[in-house]
């Protein structure tokens, strides 16, 4: 494949290689690529918790990047349904590698909020905490708040507040509940897009133009046994288009809340230290600052943050690499406008760190069959932080910022408009119609309960 041809350009040589040597992922081979890569992660966050280790660590960091990289090339799903499970484990893996060149590079320890926890578990809490919540400035960093000392945690500013205060109980109730919601959400929506739209966003593989396709070939009716209101094109794909990120959305609380019970039913975890939230309400942002720099899940923003506040920036890039928040973005100066804004969540605040979040999504589509258009994806992610920019600027020369009704307007039409773009490159693949869960949940029944009742679809 030529290096000008798409969809990678000069990653082609890279996306040929694995399609041609990946092995299809089996039972007989899962453990290689699930449990394998991740295991020296814990040793070397271990190491991180001690004084003097940084030659170790970088030691296991360059390891567990050679099995990552190992296993993203030469394993992969090779059936269609499965094909979305190809772009989430290169995802993970990239995640994952950035998590062994951070532990690997930061110059002194971590030090655990929690003084009471033994090392091990401080180590553990290392590995799943990739938002840092409560570890406050780590290594170089003079974005997260107040120095890493051994206290009681206390979430970053721009993270959900927590609810204080319940026995294990009550909160292990809680995770179990609103994971059963976000499985019953996620499982609905997924099956029906594939009711409604069986041949066209229904169909594995790359279908042109499916998304366009859904709202044309079909009748859409609301109520269509009382009202039998038509539903315009518009309305439809509008509709359509909103669902996908509420499946995101729905997938990440899902795994949060299942992995937060579990931690908690072991019976080692404080309470209160699953007690922030993995997303903010994200449908009351009323920026789009506020949708991406709190309200959305920040598992990515430390490893692609830019690596310098308004107040603060780096003085050379030998600076940047030792806060190894430089791992995606490069370094520059911050421009003079935003030195006069209010220190406000550090992604907000960087185009590079769009930049980087739009590289993330798009590298990890190497692996798939049919992968959806990475130039649409990064242009998303690339608006994205135009949008924010625009807020930035509106923050400058009016000194208000972006809030309240207008500003839920505002980021809500904005996001939508550019987010037909992401919406018709994922559907457009086939992303639909990939089975993310078993068949025949609770979701799909209500689904199939729904159409006919409240939705009527006829060809």
């Amino acid at each position: 494949m030529s290096l000008l041809s798409p969809p990678f350009y000069f990653l082609n040589p890279i996306r040929d290689y694995i399609l041609t040597h990946a092995e299809p992922i089996t039972a007989a081979n899962c453990l290689r690529v699930v449990v394998v890569p991740f295991l020296p992660l814990w040793p070397q966050a271990y190491l991180l918790c001690c004084e003097g280790t940084r030659p170790y660590r970088a030691a296991i960091g360059a390891v567990g990047v050679a099995l990552i990289a190992h296993t993203w090339s030469h394993y992969r799903f090779y059936e269609l349904h499965f094909d979305a499970f190809n772009n989430g484990l290169l995802i993970a893996a990239i995640h994952l590698g950035l998590k062994y060149i951070e532990f690997g590079t930061l110059a002194a320890p971590i030090q655990d909020p929690w003084p009471a926890r033994p090392t091990w578990l401080s180590a553990f809490d290392l590995c799943a905490n990739s938002r840092m919540v409560g570890l406050g400035s780590v290594g170089l960093d003079t974005v997260s708040g107040p120095a890493n000392v051994p206290r009681h945690a206390e979430p970053e500013r721009w993270l959900p507040r927590p609810h204080t205060g319940r026995t294990r109980a009550r909160a292990l109730a809680r995770h179990a509940t609103r994971a059963a919601i976000g499985y019953v959400v996620l499982d609905g929506l997924l099956a029906l897009l594939r009711l409604t739209g069986g041949d066209t966003l229904g169909r594995t593989g790359y279908t042109p133009n499916a998304f366009a396709a859904f709202s044309h070939s079909h009748r859409f009716t609301i109520l269509p046994s009382g009202i039998n209101y038509e539903a315009p094109h518009w309305l439809v794909e509008l509709t359509a288009e909103a669902s996908v990120p509420v499946v995101i959305w729905a997938a990440l609380h899902t795994g949060y809340h299942i992995f937060g019970a579990l931690a908690l039913a072991s019976g080692v975890y404080e309470v209160d230290a699953w007690e922030v939230d993995l997303m903010g309400n994200v449908f009351r942002a009323d920026s789009i600052m506020d949708l991406w720099g709190r309200k959305w899940h920040q598992l990515m923003s430390l490893l692609l943050l830019f690596p310098f506040t308004p107040h603060a920036p780096p003085s050379s890039l030998a600076d940047c690499a030792g806060r190894t928040r430089c791992v995606v973005a490069l370094p520059m100066r911050p421009w003079s406008a935003l030195r006069s804004v209010p220190r406000l969540p550090p992604l907000q605040l960087a185009d590079p760190g769009t930049s980087g979040t739009s590289l993330f999504h798009a590298l990890g589509e190497l692996g798939m069959s049919t992968p959806p258009s990475p130039p649409k994806i990064i242009l998303f992610f690339l608006l994205s932080g135009v949008g924010a920019a625009l807020e930035v600027a509106f923050k400058t020369f009016t000194g208000r910022r972006v809030a309240g009704w207008p500003g839920r307007v505002w980021a809500w039409a904005y996001m939508l408009a550019i987010g037909r773009l992401a919406c018709a490159a994922w559907l457009d693949a086939g992303m639909a119609a990939c089975k993310f869960l078993p068949e025949h949940g609770p979701g799909e029944r209500v689904a199939r309960a729904l159409v006919g009742t409240l939705i009527g679809v006829d060809t």
